[in-house]
């Protein structure tokens, strides 16, 4: 399970990561009982095969309950989100709503392979699903860089902002926002052993702060080393793997701040 790094560099797994937990433990759940009937091995690859029989009544039933549960959390959620009249307050509501109504999408299909067919929901999750996105990009969120490879970095930053569901956009330092990200980019030749290839070394630090209170919330620190036979070649590339990592980072630090409060 991968967990985002917190302001006191310790990890925290997120509230997704426990909801997706959970659906895995009892789609586990539903195979449990399961017998195999019969195995045999492919003569012509020497690969093996087993042949399961499962109760899907009982199976069925576990997946539907999950649902059931999921279908209230999600509904509680909603409530809050419409409730709120904070921009944060929303959007904590809505990434916590996401995350249920993913986490959802994931069991029905189990249900639907159980010969359930589509489950139906008290809560309509198109629309439920429209108002949590709406509510996460309402959010001003902002971000600032310095330093050599800074523009790469930035598109990174950006990146896992967009994939969390906020709408940013770059500006010079002491921008206002609701959020704020802050990356500060170094880039350096690096010594390798072999003299035929040039290498580059490129650092980011990021910073997250709550742009009302300037309370810093996640910070972390990405490198990645790259070699080419051109020193130009060998430090885009350093950027481009950066930028990557950086976006995984920032989009794993934004759903821990706003899933776990």
């Amino acid at each position: 399970v991968s967990s985002a790094i917190t302001a006191g560099g310790q990890t925290k797994t997120t509230f997704a990561q426990t909801v997706a937990q959970q659906v895995r433990t009892v789609a586990k759940k539903a195979l449990e009982g399961s017998d195999v009937v019969e195995r045999w091995k492919d003569p012509a690859t020497g690969r093996y095969y087993a042949l399961a029989a499962l109760a899907k009544d009982q199976a069925l039933l576990a997946v539907t309950e999950k649902l059931q549960d999921l279908d209230g959390e999600a509904a509680s959620y909603k409530t809050k989100l419409d409730a709120a009249t904070d921009r944060f307050e929303k959007a904590k509501a809505a990434a916590k709503l996401s995350a249920l109504l993913k986490a959802r999408g994931e069991l029905e299909a189990e249900h639907r392979v159980l010969g359930g067919g589509k489950a139906e929901s008290a809560l309509d999750a198109g629309a439920a699903k429209s108002a949590a996105a709406a509510a996460l990009a309402a959010l001003n969120v902002v971000v600032t860089s310095e330093g050599d490879g800074a523009k790469e970095v930035v598109t990174g930053v950006v990146a896992g902002l967009v994939a969390s569901g906020l709408s940013a956009k770059s500006a010079t330092s002491g921008a206002a926002a609701d959020l704020l990200a802050e990356a500060d980019v170094a880039v350096e030749p690096a010594t390798g052993g072999d003299p035929r290839w040039k290498w580059s070394r490129a650092v980011a630090t990021v910073t997250l702060k709550e742009g009302r209170e300037g309370r810093m919330f996640s910070r972390f620190e990405v490198a990645e080393r790259q070699a080419s036979a051109d020193a130009g070649t060998a430090r885009s590339r350093a950027l481009a793997a950066l930028a990557k990592k950086t976006a995984d980072q920032t989009q794993a630090a934004i759903a821990a701040f706003f899933e776990n409060q």
